[in-house]
């Protein structure tokens, strides 16, 4: 009886571990199909850049949650590192 409940349990865990490879597979490939694909249609990796600095997408420096005032965020990794 002990047996039977071990090996069920490994195949039950076999068949997850599975599905979820399989799953994450198809998750990759629609993540990288989608970036190819769209950057292909609006022109390329140039213009989906130029695009995203022109619309200040792009902000290195800046950070600012809704409502508050604007934190520069150069020294952070610095802080980081000490405290």
């Amino acid at each position: 009886m002990i047996a039977d409940v071990m090996s069920l349990s490994q195949g039950g865990i076999k068949a997850v571990v599975w599905t979820d490879a399989v799953q994450m597979l198809i998750l990759f490939v629609g993540l990288i199909s989608l970036v190819v694909l769209g950057s292909v249609r609006v022109g390329g990796a140039d213009a989906v850049w130029r695009i995203a600095v022109d619309t200040g997408r792009i902000n290195y420096d800046e950070y600012a949650p809704p409502g508050k005032p604007v934190c520069k965020m150069t020294p952070q990794p610095l802080a980081q590192f000490f405290f």
